[in-house]
């Protein structure tokens, strides 16, 4: 299968960002409005679950690492990523809704944009890379 060109693959990761920040969305509008939970639980729960999704998405299909070869690595990589957006997340949640007075589905679809776009060069770079590419292999 021919190596996807870096629009393509940038595509791709829009898509399955896409895909992934729309799952959060809809959880945050269901666990917030349907079930009555505090916003900011709500968004960390959406988040959480929405970045389970979003690794598979990014390992199989936008970097198209089919390898189970250091998963646990690239994983524990992903896990580390997640947990600072989610900080990043949860702090301008609070500050976009209790602060500005944002509407929580406003503040989120912009925070998400703004971490989508920084997360896509450290997953090209850091994450999703080969034991050729991170020269552990000849």
């Amino acid at each position: 299968m021919p190596k996807a060109s870096a629009v393509q693959k940038f595509m791709k990761f829009a898509v399955s960002g896409g895909t992934a920040a729309v799952l959060s969305i809809v959880l945050l509008y269901i666990f917030t409005d349907w079930l009555g939970w505090w916003y900011l639980i709500s968004s960390i729960i959406a988040f959480i679950i929405s970045m389970v999704a979003h690794f598979i998405l990014q390992k199989l299909w936008v970097f198209t690492h089919k390898e189970t070869d250091g998963v646990h690595i690239q994983l524990a990589k992903f896990l580390m990523l997640s947990l600072v957006n989610l900080g990043i997340n949860s702090l301008f949640m609070y500050a976009a809704v209790s602060v500005l007075g944002l509407n929580y589905l406003v503040a989120q679809f912009i925070i998400r944009i703004v971490l989508a776009v920084m997360n896509y060069f450290v997953y090209e770079r850091l994450i999703f890379i080969t034991n050729r590419e991170a020269g552990l292999l000849s």
